[in-house]
């Protein structure tokens, strides 16, 4: 298991430098390479509810894992074991009891997890001072399956690259934690990896962006206020041939009629002459 403490952006802080030594040491006291890989991971996805489902059908990509030479000891190889499900929750409550998670419990069964943000910040830093940032970029990916659901063709690395042709829904409890990675990437991932033509990352980065796009359009459009609109067969039933301007004009009718009002009131029930309804007309137009 590698060491890292005392590297990375985080860690330059002198403050943090008390909770990164107790970190380390908690990381150290795993013992276990898978379990230490499945905490780095967990930190990468967020400090948000994570669904045991999102885990348990977790798909990587390919083409962004290195060799074994060049992966460290808790590389992305180690993330494999997550398809196990007797692993999974066994390593799940071995890092609750260890106070690294917190598990959300349905009698014995596991529902979800959550992780303090602190170990996410810590776990970044992980796996940027590792040149580990694949980790980083398969959570990205992932998330982005699964925030944009829908439509007739989806942008993935294992469908056909094709233009949608209806809009995707948004599974918006996904929403907030992919769009937290629209900053981690650029941060923790070089340009030339993210490049669309020659990036080592450029296959998935592309699916990441073009969900975001989608993401990001349904979530405005959810916030552009909406100006009801009359039909036009409403309007011809009414007798309205033209919307009811909101000027002075608008406001004549009603001192029309408080004008009349006041004439009757004031001649007390007697009729009102042709003569005094032709002057008030006169005046409106």
């Amino acid at each position: 298991m590698a060491d890292h403490s005392g590297e990375g952006p985080w860690s330059s802080d002198k403050k943090n430098c008390a909770i990164i030594t107790v970190l380390d040491i908690a990381y150290r006291s795993l013992n276990n390479v898978d379990h230490a890989a499945l905490l780095i991971f967990i930190g990468v996805l967020g400090s948000w509810q994570i669904p045991i489902s999102f885990i348990e059908k977790f798909q990587f990509f390919d083409d962004a894992i290195p060799d074994e030479s060049s992966s460290t000891s808790d590389g992305p190889k180690s993330l494999q074991i997550i398809h196990d499900a007797s692993f999974l929750r066994l390593a799940l409550h071995r890092l609750a009891r260890s106070f690294l998670i917190r598990l959300k419990l349905e009698g014995v069964r596991i529902i979800s997890f959550t992780i303090h943000r602190v170990l996410c910040q810590w776990s970044l830093d992980h796996v940027t001072s590792q040149s580990n940032q694949v980790y980083i970029m398969q959570a990205a990916y992932r998330l982005s399956r699964e925030v944009c659901k829908g439509g007739s063709k989806t942008f993935m690395l294992d469908e056909q690259f094709a233009t949608d042709a209806g809009d995707p829904m948004i599974e918006r409890k996904f929403l907030a934690p992919f769009l937290r990675f629209l900053s981690i990437i650029p941060r923790h991932i070089s340009r030339s990896e993210l490049d669309l033509h020659t990036g080592r990352f450029r296959a998935p980065y592309a699916a990441v962006l073009h969900q975001a796009a989608w993401a990001i359009l349904r979530k405005a459009s959810r916030r552009m206020p909406r100006t009801p609109s009359v039909p036009a067969s409403s309007s011809r039933r009414s007798g309205l041939s033209r919307p009811v301007s909101s000027g002075p004009k608008a406001r004549q009718p009603s001192a029309f009629c408080a004008a009349i009002r006041g004439s009757e009131s004031s001649r007390r029930g007697s009729r009102i002459s042709p003569s005094f309804v032709g002057t008030t007309l006169r005046q409106r137009e």
